[in-house]
């Protein structure tokens, strides 16, 4: 995890946070019927790892989650932003991620489900004036550029938020 990552991520239990559009590149899970956990997802995450390490560019990208629900079926993009550089393994796919604003704490083996984290990141979103967005995606998630995928490793949950004007 970067130091910057890591400091900010313990300023603060829950923070409010924005993304620029970005393009990723990366490969979907599809599910039916349930939310995906740490073990659906750990081949796919340590797949576009794996890619993520081959690059040689000084700043890496983290990799980020999308997860998108419709009635029985779950679908989760994992990808990394790879700036100007375009060239992917075949079986990968593009995903235009929009400019987003977001709720976001960082969760790590210690920090209980991953679930009861979402809740309370829900519940601390609606006491504070902000609204879900799920126009693009129910959540997102980003893991540090070098992880593994394990359920031992930390990465940030995100739930897309309104912007709150004043």
């Amino acid at each position: 995890m970067c130091v910057l990552c890591e400091a900010a991520g313990q300023a603060a239990e829950f923070s409010v946070t924005s993304r620029p559009a970005h393009r990723l590149a990366g490969l979907w899970w599809r599910g039916v019927g349930h939310l995906p956990d740490r073990l659906d997802l750990e081949p796919t995450i340590a797949r576009v790892a794996a890619f993520s390490a081959t690059r040689t560019s000084i700043w890496k990208s983290p990799l980020v989650g999308i997860l998108r629900q419709a009635p029985g079926s779950c679908s989760y993009f994992i990808g990394v932003d790879l700036g100007e550089a375009p060239e992917i393994p075949s079986d990968f796919v593009f995903f235009d991620a929009p400019e987003m604003d977001l709720v976001s704490v960082w969760h790590g083996p210690t920090d209980g489900l991953v679930e009861d984290r979402y809740l309370a990141m829900a519940d601390w979103l609606r006491a504070h004036g902000y609204t879900a967005s799920s126009a693009i995606c129910e959540r997102r998630e980003e893991y540090p550029h070098d992880t593994d995928g394990s359920s031992q490793s930390s990465f940030r949950l995100m739930i897309p938020v309104y912007r709150q004007f004043d």
